[in-house]
């Protein structure tokens, strides 16, 4: 009952409040309305060496303002005290924040002398004081908007850019990426031309050209993917299921690979189509870096806050030291770093034995393990 005493008594405030405000913007349009066009005419001429206007700028200027704040005033009259400056207009007048800022403080300081001025009295009356605060408020309110509306501009600005900053990166990547099965494609099409003229069977070189085509595609959908941003479906995961399927995915180079990782290799939190495909990425790229024969290493272990996936061909051991460490992939992975980043993992890359071969880690965090209960104190004396 108390409760809804107290809210009674703020709904009431709150009316009176609003009251008193309509009844001031009324008297504050009644005021304004007849003088506002003079007053606008001088304050868009004090603008004008600011804002750099020419002749019919200015002009363009004046309309724009005049409509805006006769329609501020026109609104304010039959308003039941929410009537307030949009400051969104000037921003569409294509003024940056910083003319519009300036725009704001000279038309306060015009309309507060044609206030003055059409009352008839000295600026510290008190009979006008009540009008004078409500002008300032109503400004105030405005400029208070400006800033929230231009620093969130900025920021969507600041992520468009950052995001085809992103995307410039990424197409550089598929570039790259797409010339390699292009390359395996085209030879592969040219030895199924020569084998067919002779009769002989083209059924490895047709396989090997599909298998490229599916990976062109595969990495297509990831920029794609990227692009669109849709929300990461990320839930507990074993890395040894996202493993198999990931082995799954590569077809006949699957006997090349020799897994081994722990029986009990903890589950990660992620975005499992995305991880599967950063291990399918991770094979696929040192499976076309070997000698074909050559068999590729698949490792997994856990170090207690992290989860880590290597990847390499058969006895090669990078040298994971400060120097030669890299939280980047090369431009080939880039899209797959983007894909570990999305689930707060990272890429890193080595090179290792004599002939410089890559190895890769994929590493993400381990699910947060709850805390054990804290036990009731023992009592020294029980």
């Amino acid at each position: 009952m108390p409760a809804r005493s107290e809210d009674e008594g703020l709904r009431r405030r709150e009316a009176r409040r609003r009251t008193t405000r309509a009844a001031r913007l009324r008297a504050l349009s009644a005021v304004l309305s007849p003088v506002v066009q003079a007053s606008l005419r001088r304050t868009t001429r004090r603008l004008v060496p600011e804002l750099e206007l020419g002749p019919a700028e200015r002009r363009q200027l004046e309309r724009d303002l005049t409509r805006w704040v006769e329609t501020w005033l026109h609104v304010s009259a039959d308003s039941d005290g929410s009537g307030a400056l949009d400051p969104r207009v000037l921003l569409e007048l294509e003024l940056t924040p910083k003319e519009a800022s300036m725009v704001l403080t000279e038309l306060r300081v015009s309309l507060t002398r044609a206030l003055v001025s059409a009352q008839g009295v000295e600026p510290g009356d008190k009979r006008i004081t009540a009008q004078l605060e409500t002008l300032n408020r109503c400004f105030d309110e405005a400029l208070c908007d400006l800033l929230q509306t231009s620093a969130g501009d900025a920021r969507r600005r600041l992520a468009r850019e950052e995001k085809l900053v992103v995307v410039g990166q990424l197409v550089a990547s598929l570039i790259h990426e797409l010339r390699n099965p292009l390359s395996v494609i085209d030879t592969s099409m040219l030895l199924v031309e020569r084998r067919a003229k002779r009769g002989q069977s083209v059924e490895l070189h047709v396989g090997r050209a599909r298998s490229q085509v599916d990976r062109s595609r595969r990495i297509i959908d990831d920029l794609l993917e990227l692009l669109h941003e849709r929300p990461l479906l990320r839930r507990p995961v074993g890395l040894s299921e996202l493993i198999e399927d990931g082995l799954e995915a590569l077809g006949p180079e699957r006997s090349r690979v020799r897994f081994d990782a722990p029986d009990d290799l903890p589950s990660v939190e992620v975005d499992a189509g995305q991880i599967e495909q950063v291990i399918v990425d991770l094979l696929t790229q040192v499976l076309e870096t070997t000698a074909s024969e050559s068999p590729v290493r698949l490792r997994a272990w856990s170090n207690g806050a992290e989860v880590v996936l290597e990847v390499a061909e058969e006895g090669l051991e990078a040298a994971w030291g400060a120097a030669s460490k890299s939280n980047g992939a090369g431009a080939e992975l880039a899209l797959s770093r983007r894909l570990a980043e999305q689930n707060y993992g990272r890429l890193e890359a080595s090179l290792g034995g004599s002939h410089g071969g890559p190895v890769y880690r994929l590493v993400l965090p381990e699910p947060a393990r709850p805390s054990e209960p804290l036990l009731p104190p023992t009592d020294p004396e029980a």
